[in-house]
Formats: C-alpha cells, structure tokens, sequence
C-alpha cells in the first residue's frame, strides 16, 4: 500500500539501493478508522459490516500518527472498511495534515461524498482522494454493473453525483493533491468496452492512472479456492488484454506509455504492493498487521506488534519483515523486481505459504506455480521461525488442503 503510489520511479524495487540488500523503513500505514461499511461489494477481503460501529477514536489515531511521524514515516493512508461512517474523520484528517505527512490519502467508496457540505469537510488541503467507480454511464447497464460491483442497488446516482462534488472541489483547492480513481477488474465491469470508456475519462479529466484491482471471486471459501485458481488462467489473459488495451488508448492520447503491471495490485497505487516491506495496516486498538489480509480472523494471522505500546523499532525489525524484504523471498523462477506483483495474501490463504505471491500475478501467467510447492521451505528465511513455532506456514498449513497428488493435477494448467 505504501505510495510510490503516485510518484514515478525506477523499475528497481525500493528494498534493492544500488545493489545492496537491506530492510527499508516503514514510510506510511494505513489506519482503519472504522470497522463499517454501507456497501457490501462482493470482491471484498471484508465481508459485509454494514450496521457495525467500531471506530477509532481521534485520541488513539492522533497517538498513531505522532508515534509513526517521529519515527519517519512520511505517509499516511485512511481506510476501513469505509472510513467516512466515522464520525471523527474530519478531526483525524485535519491533524494529519497538521503532523506535515508528505502524502496523506483517503481510499472511499465515496457513497457519502454525494453530499457536497461532507465532501469539503474532510478534502481539506493537503488530503488526496483515491474513490470507487465503476461506469460512467446510467442505463440499465450501468445500473446492473454498479449493483454486482458494489452488491447493493440504488448507488449509481450517488456515485456519480459524489465524482461531480469531488473533481468541482479539487478544481478549486488546486496545490499538489491527487484525485484517483479504483475500479475492480471483474468480468462484469470489462464488458461491453465500459472500461475502456472509464478508463479513458480518468486519464483525460483526472490526469492520473486509474487503480485496478485483480479480485478473486466473492468470499472465496477454503472448499473453492482450488476450484478457483483452476480458473485462473482465462480470467488473467483476459486481464492482460485489457491492460493493452489501455496502453492503446494512451497511445491515442499523446500520454507516455505506462507500465499497467504497475497499476493491477490489491492495495497497491501506481506500484506492486508493498504494503508487507514498507507500510502496514493498523488497527482501530493499535494492532500493526502486514498486511490488511493477515488479521485475527485470517486463517494465517500475524501481526507485527502493537503500536501504541512497544517500540517502533520492534516493529520495523520484526524478524518476518525482515524476511519479506530479502531479494529471494519469491518463487523460483521470478525475476521481477516486486516480488510478484501481486497480493502476498492471495498465496498465503490458499495455499499457507508466504512465498506463492506469483498466484496472483497476471504477468507470470503461465508459470506452473504449484511446481515450486515440495521445495518452498528449504530455502526460506522464514523456515526458522516456522520450526520453531512462531509461523503457521508452508505446505499443508492450509485448512482443507494438503499439497499432493490431486492439488498437483488440478494445478496442471494448460499452456496456449
């Protein structure tokens, strides 16, 4: 999650510094400022909370901040579930505009953002806004995509009256702010040419490269993940497709061309996730997970300590992330700097291993990923910690899975 999100930069990935390995410090997290959401859209990592409360108090983000401030950090991210249900927002925004954090970013769904007076509440100066879209138009197809992106009916209006407030408020606040736009790579949203539509407005009217997330089907559980990534292969080609045709548009558009490998990562801006070597998600009691995917209810939880009572230190040396930042923490085989360009959890949650980030990879495709399995553990640097207890990782550690021949079979995806 943590930004190059919107900065260009090199190819080289940001734990590699002119050829020398080492751990990179934590720049940004996000806070989960509210355990609520009013939409229930069925790709999310979260399933529905809609009519929960739990929020973050302003006083335990304002500690959050500062700790995280005085250590460094130069970002700040807000999220949730959906972060504008909490009541506090527009207080815990203005303080960390007020810290100086070089990027602080809002990532909404934008419902509430269709009231105008909220909307310039919160998108003060200094705050960027990454929101949800899903179509431009409002036909009855329009209206078919938004309701199975975002699982509820009657959005569409609000959706695009929140766009309207929010490019009239960023127009008139001007400075370095950035308005982004997230949309899903579901079939549902690809058809009928509807994102190559959306995906062009962004790039004319916002001027910044849209963020695409790769999201495995509705509340994939353990019973359907291997039937799942039995489908895997047609649904990424078909995502890459997609990805040339954006650099088509962008050709048409006088843009420079744009490394769309760059923008298709859960929780990533503009860059693979990073989220496990340079940020974190925090949350709304200072827990400081790696990743938003690894909380207490995940069936491979970890968590890197609790922010508000121990060093910061501990937590930027946590033995694990120190290992998420060597060079050949990765599948054999991938030389692309990310890592894998794509979710670390993905890989962890079908299959217990940490390493098997390339299944969620749409550039690495037609690699046979599950050919790696039997030798994984080997030569990681997180075999220590497994055999000594700390981890639940590696093959079989997977709940309703046990690596052998049938899983091998299944994986046996055939090449074009």
């Amino acid at each position: 999650m943590p930004v190059a999100e919107v900065e260009k930069r090199e190819q080289e990935y940001r734990a590699f510094t002119q050829g020398q390995v080492g751990p990179v410090r934590i720049i940004g997290a996000g806070l989960d400022v509210s355990e609520s959401c009013n939409l229930a859209c069925p790709g999310c990592y979260r399933p529905n909370s809609e009519g929960q409360n739990g929020y973050m108090l302003p006083e335990i983000a304002s500690r959050i901040m500062k700790k995280s401030r005085a250590n460094g950090a130069t970002e700040t991210y807000f999220l949730g579930a959906e972060p504008t249900l909490n009541p506090d927002l527009p207080v815990i925004l203005q303080e960390a505009v007020d810290l100086g954090f070089k990027f602080v970013l809002l990532i909404s769904n934008g419902i509430r953002l269709a009231d105008e007076g909220y909307a310039r509440k919160i998108l003060i100066p200094g705050v960027s806004l990454l929101m949800q879209r899903h179509t431009l138009d409002d036909d009855a197809l329009a209206q078919r995509i938004q309701e199975n992106s975002v699982g509820k009916s009657g959005t569409l209006e609000q959706s695009h009256i929140a766009w309207k407030n929010v490019i009239k408020i960023f127009s008139e606040k001007g400075g370095e702010d950035r308005l982004m736009m997230q949309c899903c790579l579901t079939e549902t949203v690809m058809s009928s040419n509807n994102l190559d539509r959306l995906f062009r407005w962004a790039r004319e009217s916002l001027g910044t490269l849209p963020i695409m997330e790769y999201l495995a089907p509705p509340h994939t559980g353990s019973e359907d993940q291997l039937k799942w990534l039995g489908s895997y292969p047609p649904l990424t080609r078909q995502i890459v497709a997609q990805l040339e045709r954006f650099m088509k548009i962008d050709e048409e558009l006088g843009l420079p061309a744009s490394r769309y490998k760059d923008a298709v990562s859960p929780q990533a801006y503009n860059t693979s996730c990073t989220m496990l070597c340079e940020g974190g998600q925090i949350t709304n009691s200072g827990i400081y997970l790696p990743c938003t995917n690894m909380g207490p209810r995940s069936t491979h939880p970890l968590q890197f300590g609790n922010i508000l009572f121990e060093p910061f230190e501990a937590i930027e040396n946590h033995p694990v992330r120190r290992a998420f930042l060597q060079p050949n923490f990765r599948v054999k085989g991938c030389d692309d700097p990310c890592q894998g360009s794509g979710c670390w959890w993905t890989g962890l949650v079908t299959t217990g291993c940490y390493r098997l980030c390339q299944l969620n990879c749409v550039f690495n495709e037609e690699m046979l990923t599950i050919d790696d399995v039997p030798e994984l553990c080997h030569d990681c640097q997180l075999d220590q910690l497994r055999q000594e207890g700390i981890l639940n990782c590696g093959p079989g550690t997977r709940p309703g899975l046990a690596l052998g021949e049938t899983e091998k079979t299944l994986f046996e995806f055939k090449k074009c």
